[in-house]
């Protein structure tokens, strides 16, 4: 099925107003002869624009200008190789705006293409276009990488900057500045009298506005010179690692820490390939501001990740954001640690990348190899050698003989990577990661090339069910027994199928309390967090189930062995959403080699 990220409507839904709005006012200024069009042109244009950054900007970046998208490729500010994309989308929209005047005007002031004027040679057209769009170009660059302006104005200065070119130039070349709001009414209307001037112009001036600002700041990110500190940027801390790891309960240990030692405030993003995030609710029990990327991993999702930062960043105002990636995920640091590094580095810190192990997922590693038909193993060792920092979670339940040994393990596949020992769950070693996340920064380093076709056929080996239900008993009853039964039940039945749970996750609240259920294997212990009365008749329960086998089959053993404890325990459910599937191929929205 087609994809069109977020950024790309948003790109040609911006140039379709920009032109729909900006053109529109020069017809309507020739209807009625308007004595100063040049001002009405101007206002439209520069109002429009204004608007678009400010409902856009968080989403697409509003560029809604091949020469600004341009400009800042070439200041390292904006992938090169996505610009086809942006410009197409903007060009895209401004056929569709050009069209929609059509059938509006008729073909009227040829819908508002641009046009040398009173006398204006084509030589003298083109260095006008060349020095204002060197103009907009230049602040736009400016004002993306310095964090001291003031969001609200940003939109109010290039806007106005827009309208001041306008009234400069719109007498003698209509002031294209942009090659796609020219092209829209020249293509639509038929006009092609020098068109070429409103292309070729504002892209070179694009590239002396590139020239200039590398002249003055340097080919960086952020303003050289600038009072503002790097401490004073959002910092992301990025806490991965296998299905079962104990990502969760990590992220809420450092989070309440944070919290309680630096005093500042956290916010955290969650992620899963469906949706119905148990991880999601539990994060807001505990009373962390909390944003979603579902239906793919942050590599794939990438916009929908920074779109999930700018999101709680509006509602909350964070000092730091923990994001924890799908449990099969690897790669991460390519796509998305280099990503952040190299496309935002002026508007967030990234504090080192860490991947938490469970000891004896490890242990299995070791007994068994990563081979290409142990897809959970191939995973987790990939995990381990992309790692910048390796921490053994889960260390209260492992003797130190066993810790040692799986230490060196870990020593022999990734030798580069900083080891820490840690018990989310009672509390020791927190200090020194929260100090990791706080103080720390993430600097690019080289690990094992992954081989995307096995990549992805070990995580289509895994089948994933995300299921929701309210649910009422006949009596009170026990909950915390009532899960443990149903997950002790599925492990049963998936082991009867030969299969291999990687994680699966209870969460249950009945607006009295609330409690998540965790078990990572068949011969498990069931782990919890969070409380509920003892006993209870009625609450909602969402169920999520990573297990090394069908979808179908997976979700045969969910329900089975909830049908079971639903007769067991005489509980009525209702309002069943369930959906059982394997993710599918992995196509990183961005992949830059850690090593560039």
């Amino acid at each position: 099925m087609l994809r069109i990220h977020a950024d790309l409507v948003a790109e040609c839904v911006g140039t379709y107003f920009l032109v729909f709005i900006g053109c529109g006012a020069i017809i309507c200024s020739a209807l009625v002869r308007d004595p100063v069009p040049v001002m009405t042109a101007s206002l439209a244009f520069g109002l429009t624009v204004a608007v678009m950054v400010y409902t856009l900007g968080d989403i697409s970046g509003a560029h809604i200008n091949p020469a600004v998208t341009f400009g800042l490729a070439l200041m390292k500010q904006f992938p090169l190789k996505r610009v086809p994309s942006y410009v197409a989308m903007q060009v895209l929209g401004a056929l569709l705006a050009s069209a929609t005047l059509l059938l509006i005007f008729g073909n009227k002031s040829h819908l508002g293409a641009t046009l040398l004027l009173n006398g204006t040679s084509v030589f003298s057209g083109f260095f006008i276009e060349v020095i204002a769009t060197l103009l907009l170009v230049f602040v736009v660059i400016i004002l993306s990488g310095n964090e001291k302006v003031p969001k609200p104005v940003v939109g109010f200065i290039i806007g106005g900057t827009v309208s001041a070119d306008i009234f400069f130039a719109g007498p003698l070349t209509m002031a294209s500045l942009n090659p796609a709001c020219s092209l829209g009414p020249a293509i639509v209307s038929g006009t092609w009298a020098d068109q070429w001037v409103f292309v070729v112009g504002p892209l070179v001036g694009a590239v002396a506005a590139s020239i200039l600002n590398k002249g003055i700041k340097g080919d960086t990110m952020t303003l050289k010179g600038s009072e503002s500190s790097p401490t004073n940027l959002l910092r992301i801390g990025i806490i991965g690692g296998f299905l079962g790891a104990g990502k969760t309960t990590t992220i809420l240990s450092v989070g309440k820490k944070i919290v309680s030692k630096y005093g500042k405030k956290v916010a955290v993003i969650t992620n899963d390939q469906g949706e119905v995030l148990v991880d999601t609710k539990i994060m807001k029990d505990f009373g962390l501001a909390t944003a979603e990327v579902v239906d793919g991993c942050f590599c794939c999702r990438f916009p929908d990740f920074i779109t999930a930062v700018n999101e709680v960043t509006a509602r909350v105002n964070p000092d730091i954001i923990l994001a924890e990636p799908v449990g099969s995920c690897a790669d991460i640091p390519s796509t998305v640690c280099e990503p952040l590094k190299r496309y935002y580095g002026g508007k967030f810190i990234l504090a080192p990348f860490v991947v938490l192990v469970d000891p004896y997922r490890v242990k299995s590693l070791m007994e068994e190899g990563d081979e290409d038909e142990q897809p959970i193993n191939f995973l987790l060792s990939h995990q381990i050698q992309e790692a910048e920092v390796l921490v053994i979670n889960k260390t209260d339940l492992v003797a130190r003989e066993e810790l040692e040994k799986v230490e060196g393990f870990l020593h022999t596949l990734n030798g580069r990577a900083s080891l820490y020992r840690l018990s989310a769950k009672e509390g020791s070693g927190i200090d020194e990661l929260v100090h990791l996340v706080m103080e720390g920064v993430y600097i690019s380093y080289s690990y094992p090339e992954i081989d995307y076709n096995t990549y992805g056929a070990a995580e289509a080996a895994l089948g994933w069910f995300n299921g929701s239900c309210v649910i009422a008993a006949q009596n009170f009853i026990d909950i915390k027994k009532v899960i443990r039964d149903f997950l002790t039940a599925a492990a049963r039945k998936v082991g009867e199928k030969k299969g291999e749970i990687a994680h699966l996750k209870i969460h249950f609240e009945d607006g009295k309390g609330f409690l998540k259920a965790s078990m990572v294997s068949q011969d498990g212990d069931v782990s919890f967090t969070g409380e509920t009365p003892e006993s209870v008749q009625k609450g909602s329960l969402s169920i999520n189930a990573r297990i090394k086998l069908e979808p179908s089959a997976t979700a045969q053993c969910i329900t089975e062995a909830f049908e079971e404890i639903k007769r067991k325990y005489e509980i009525e459910s209702a309002q069943w959403n369930a959906h059982s599937f394997s993710p599918p191929q992995p196509k990183p929205y961005y992949k830059i080699p850690t090593n560039e």
